[in-house]
């Protein structure tokens, strides 16, 4: 019984999130974003990715144990609303939109 108390002690202290990189191409236009998507066991998280163009950050929330939906809010202006499937430790990869541009994006 101490070990279970000890082991969810640790986490309670490591905060219990998990951080992935996350690659994304907005369609049409070859502008890509690299950064990292952390995920909080409260079904919450956020994203902090840049371009060569400008830097963008939001936060999201699991609608199902798998998916999730949030907003990314960039320096230029741009607001991306988007959306994902999470296959969970490994990743998986959503879609926002710029606009009329779609985003495709890969996390894990």
């Amino acid at each position: 019984m101490r070990s279970v108390a000890a082991i969810a002690l640790l986490l309670a202290a490591g905060g219990c999130s998990l951080s992935r990189p996350i690659h994304g191409v907005v369609e049409g236009t070859g502008e890509t974003f690299t950064g990292m998507a952390t995920g909080y066991f409260n079904d919450t998280g956020q994203v902090a990715v840049r371009s060569n163009r400008t830097a963008c950050s939001g936060r999201f929330v699991y609608t199902t144990f798998h998916q999730g939906a949030g907003t990314l809010y960039c320096d230029d202006g741009r607001r991306a609303p988007f959306s994902f499937v999470s296959s969970g430790w490994k990743g998986s990869g959503g879609t926002a939109t710029f606009g009329r541009r779609r985003v495709v994006f890969t996390f894990g």
